[in-house]
């Protein structure tokens, strides 16, 4: 069964902690629980697990793809400065071209589909094997910038990229990682917000273009898990996309081409950046609401989720505090269940 759910993997809620925080931006990949800096607990790995239903016995680090990102104090950087400094999308498409250029061997550069306003929904996937999926080798995207003013998450998929494709041949992590993983990353969902951001008077509390074009919160506009309709039931592709084509009016072009996206890739781990917090939230966002509205919401795989989602927090340098921004809750481990911090529908999963 497929979840339209962005945060189907482990979700960084970006760095950029209300008001600003000192920071620079260190990224790292690794296939299996990443290293952890002397001093520094270490999120134990459970000596047995049991069976949940689902079939998981979280014994032994699992070969999983997971991206930490380490903040450490360097000068100012405010997030109104990242803004001012990010590049447009004709900026962000001669970079992605230039990658794909420079690099041809192990990437492809490709859209999914396009904003409102006509502008490209860029991909740009990495990989031995880049154009297509070979069996064996697993799919994961990542997504940043589906607010268009959580800028942060943009910033950092577009160093990570750069990161990954300079060090293949070089640096033995990252060359494993990508003879045996195929990265899709896109580093904005909501160009259009990007741009409205962008012109507008920088600010840190509020922008217009936190939504699309039309005003619609991405984030909130993706079949939800528990309404009241048959998608979830159908397992053929088919089925599912004659479905969308039938609601295409509901959704905005935007999420559209997520949903064609999800469905004609076999990703097995996903991602999203987000802004504002500093916390890894795992499924659900969304609850029943004829048994609650409120509270955790538990998924078939929370305990694979959970033990992603602490892997995660404790690779991060600061995260696993839970109490890095004065606005936001105290995170125990830096993770949540998205539903126990509040409650929303119609995010994506895949």
């Amino acid at each position: 069964m497929r979840y339209y759910y962005h945060r189907a993997g482990v979700v960084a809620e970006g760095g950029d902690c209300p008001g600003g925080r000192a920071e620079r931006l260190h990224l790292f990949m690794t296939l299996s629980s990443p290293p952890i800096p002397t001093g520094k607990p270490r999120y134990p790995i459970p000596e047995t697990k049991a069976d949940s239903g689902g079939g998981y016995r979280l014994q032994d680090p699992p070969p999983v793809l997971l991206i930490g990102v380490q903040l450490k104090a360097s000068g100012t950087i405010r997030p109104q400065s990242l803004l001012k400094d990010a590049p447009h999308l004709k900026e962000l498409e001669s970079f992605l071209r230039d990658i794909n250029t420079n690099y041809s061997s192990i990437t492809h550069l490709y859209s999914v589909g396009t904003s409102v306003t006509g502008l490209n929904l860029w991909v740009l996937a990495i990989g031995k094997y880049p154009k297509d999926h070979t069996v064996g080798i697993p799919d994961v995207k990542y997504i940043g910038n589906i607010h268009g003013d959580e800028v942060v998450g943009r910033e950092i998929l577009l160093h990570f990229i750069e990161y990954l494709v300079e060090m293949y041949d070089k640096d033995t992590m990252i060359t494993n990682l990508i003879n045996n993983a195929r990265i899709h990353i896109m580093p904005s969902m909501n160009p259009d917000g990007f741009e409205i951001t962008h012109r507008e008077k920088q600010d840190c509390s509020s922008s217009e273009g936190r939504y699309n074009k039309r005003q619609i919160d991405l984030n909130r506009n993706f079949p939800d898990a528990f309404e009241n309709n048959t998608l979830l039931l159908e397992l053929e592709t088919s089925a599912i996309m004659d479905w969308i084509e039938k609601n295409v009016a509901r959704f905005e072009p935007e999420t559209r081409a997520i949903m064609r996206w999800i469905m004609n890739e076999t990703f097995v781990l996903s991602t999203s950046l987000h802004g504002g917090a500093l916390v890894a939230s795992y499924p659900y966002d969304n609850i029943q609401p004829a048994i609650d509205y409120s509270g955790y919401s538990r998924c078939p795989d929370d305990d694979v989720f959970v033990y992603l989602a602490k892997n995660y927090s404790y690779s991060h340098a600061t995260m696993y505090n839970g109490d890095e921004c004065e606005t936001t809750p105290n995170f125990k481990d830096g993770i949540t269940n998205g539903a126990d911090w509040y409650y929303f529908s119609g995010k994506s999963c895949s």
